[in-house]
C-alpha cells in the first residue's frame, strides 16, 4: 500500500492506494493534524511508500519525512503540473446533483474542498511511471473508474 498526498499550507489532500492501484480511502486533513496521521500509519506499517505532489509545501514535509526513520527513503515526488485543473473538473462531475448537472462542467465550481481528488491523480501518475519503468501497460485513470 502508498500514502499519496497533496501537501499545502493549510491543509493537505491524501489517498491510500492498495497493492492492486485501487483507492482504498482519501480525504483532507489540516496540516497540523498530517505528522500525527503519518505516526499512525508507521506504526502500524500498512504503508510501504508516500507518494508526494511537488508544489506548493512540499519542502518543508519533504524535510519532515525524511528526518523521521519511519519515512526516510521512502518518498516519492510526482509532478503536480495541471493536477488541481484535473481534480477540479472530477470533483465537480462526482459531486454535482439535479439540475446543476445541465450546466457545463467547465463552468461549474466544486462546493467542497477537492486535495483529495488531487491526492488519487498523483497517486494515479505513479502508478503510471512505475508501470511505464516496468516496460507494462497501465489501466489506471479517469476512464477506469478511478
Amino acid at each position: 500500500m502508498f500514502l499519496a498526498i497533496d501537501p499545502g499550507k493549510n491543509k493537505c489532500g491524501w489517498a491510500l492506494f492498495d497493492d492492486e492501484g485501487r483507492v482504498v480511502e482519501r480525504g483532507i486533513w489540516p496540516r497540523a493534524a498530517l505528522a500525527p496521521q503519518l505516526a499512525a500509519y508507521a506504526a502500524d506499517g500498512r504503508i510501504d511508500l508516500i507518494v508526494l505532489g511537488d508544489r506548493t509545501g512540499h519542502r518543508a514535509l519533504l524535510r519532515e519525512l525524511n528526518a523521521d526513520p519511519a519515512w526516510h527513503g521512502r518518498v516519492r515526488l510526482v509532478d503536480e503540473d495541471r493536477s488541481s485543473e484535473e481534480a477540479r473538473r472530477r470533483c465537480v462531475l462526482a459531486t454535482t446533483r439535479g439540475w446543476r448537472r445541465l450546466i457545463p462542467p467547465s463552468l461549474r465550481y466544486p462546493r467542497v474542498p477537492y486535495d483529495d481528488y488531487v491526492a488519487v491523480i498523483l497517486g494515479e501518475r505513479y502508478l503510471r511511471a512505475a508501470a511505464e519503468a516496468a516496460g507494462k501497460e497501465t489501466g489506471f485513470g479517469p476512464e477506469n473508474g478511478i
